[in-house]
């Protein structure tokens, strides 16, 4: 199915590290939003998705979208009116690449993409974890004929994809992260404003 909360929790990591980065520092800010968009990813499937199991694709796609509408809300209540400076890591001169320059943070994004889809093919494909999820995929009874628990092997997905896109989240693009309030509630423009922006 396709996790529409994703880029939500990509955003909690984000603000997660910007906040923390002044007390814990870059390493310890950054594993701190990882952490917690894991655990947004474990909650997500416990609360929401674990239920709809069995259920129409469409419901679990409507799902999903509820838990990016509950994760954006959420932080609206935490971060509005709340403005966290923090340094931009890999400065530098940008990259040319095929004519076109490229920031080194997106370079090395890009880069930690491309590897992380590797080793993610070499792991569903070459490890038993890899093996059980794609049987839970195509028969979760069979799963369980041979002894494994299918809800298990799911949540670790859950999990597994929260903490990835926590990890895309968190490398800060630029100085400032802001919730401003005017996104609040679309109220005052005419309900034209998202819900939640990061300027």
């Amino acid at each position: 199915m396709v996790n529409l909360a994703l880029g939500a929790v990509a955003a909690a990591s984000a603000f997660t590290f910007s906040d923390f980065q002044p007390d814990l520092g870059t390493a310890g800010a950054a594993v701190a939003a990882v952490a917690v968009s894991a655990v947004l990813g474990l909650a997500a499937y416990a609360l929401v998705m674990r239920p709809l199991r069995g259920a129409p694709p469409l419901a679990m796609l409507v799902g999903s979208l509820g838990l990016l509408l509950v994760v954006q809300a959420g932080l609206l209540l935490i971060f509005n009116n709340k403005q966290v400076s923090i340094p931009v890591l890999f400065t530098g001169a940008p990259y040319v690449i095929f004519g076109a320059a490229m920031q080194p943070v997106r370079l090395y994004l890009i880069i930690t993409a491309v590897v992380l889809a590797g080793v993610l093919a070499l792991v569903f494909s070459k490890t038993r974890f890899g093996i059980y999820t794609r049987a839970a995929a195509e028969t979760e009874k069979g799963l369980t004929l041979i002894g494994r628990s299918p809800e298990r092997i799911v949540a670790i997905n859950w999990v597994l994809g929260s903490a990835i896109a926590g990890l895309a989240g968190w490398p800060p693009h630029r100085p400032v992260l802001s919730m401003p309030a005017a996104a609040k509630g679309r109220g005052g423009d005419g309900g034209h404003r998202p819900p939640a922006q990061i300027d």
